[in-house]
């Protein structure tokens, strides 16, 4: 059979798989599509690539509707890895994944905010979104490449949800860690809500100030953090060494 005759054969199976899994005739579309993909070799990249997709993501929705949920997990994942953007593969994944041991692999990130964008279920979604929050934390201590990674994905998240605090937060770090203050004032400063006037914010947006030479808004803003959360040895520290700057001026 040639390659044209095999594509054409797997996309007949497919259309007729869809239907019989419409009509909750399960089995027989199982076996139609298990018998294709024993059969049919896809090219590396096209149609032929789509189609093996396609019969993947079409076996796995078989697999969740006859209660296989692992079967579904592996079909689903190869239709996820044979063409990304074929199928809706990534959003049923993050359906079967979201409270399972792999639900915060660092590879679970870019489905999240798949799922962020285009998935169906609420409380799948905000699930998503806790789960980001723990992904993509950036901590002072990260190493550099981590920092870049996350913070691809959290500018991502932050055009999907302009309104989270989370990415804000995280995004200052990055770019204050990265020397990169104006930045990190601009992230800061846009926090909203009690999040944005807590004690550690204020002393981020400080030092950010300090280190952009605007010594009397980085003055304020560690009195207004000692204001918040008295007893702070650090910044009562910061404001001494700030006075005395300020008295050379």
């Amino acid at each position: 059979m040639s390659d044209a005759a095999a594509l054409k054969k797997a996309q007949d199976v497919l259309q007729k798989a869809s239907r019989l899994r419409e009509q909750a005739q399960y089995e027989e579309a199982k076996k139609q599509i298990k018998d294709v993909l024993r059969q049919f070799v896809p090219d590396s990249e096209g149609a032929s690539r789509r189609t093996w997709a396609e019969l993947w993501y079409e076996l796995g929705l078989c697999q969740l509707a006859t209660k296989h949920p692992e079967n579904a997990r592996k079909s689903l994942e190869h239709a996820l890895e044979a063409s990304p953007m074929a199928t809706e593969a990534d959003l049923r994944l993050v359906e079967l994944r979201i409270d399972s041991d792999t639900a915060l692999r660092n590879d679970m990130a870019p489905l999240y905010l798949r799922y962020v964008e285009k998935g169906p279920a609420p409380h799948i979604r905000h699930g998503a979104l806790r789960r980001l929050q723990q992904i993509l934390r950036i901590k002072l201590t990260e190493r550099p490449a981590v920092i870049v990674w996350r913070m691809e994905h959290l500018e991502r998240l932050r055009e999907l949800e302009p309104d989270l605090n989370f990415p804000k937060l995280y995004l200052g770090r990055g770019f204050y860690l990265r020397d990169n203050y104006r930045k990190a004032v601009e992230q800061l400063e846009a926090m909203t809500g009690r999040a944005g006037k807590s004690h550690n914010v204020l002393n981020m947006l400080a030092r950010s100030h300090e280190k952009l030479g605007h010594l009397e808004e980085a003055w304020r803003l560690y009195d207004l953090s000692l204001k918040t959360t008295p007893g702070q040895a650090g910044v009562h520290f910061r404001l001494g060494r700030l006075d005395l700057k300020l008295a050379e001026l």
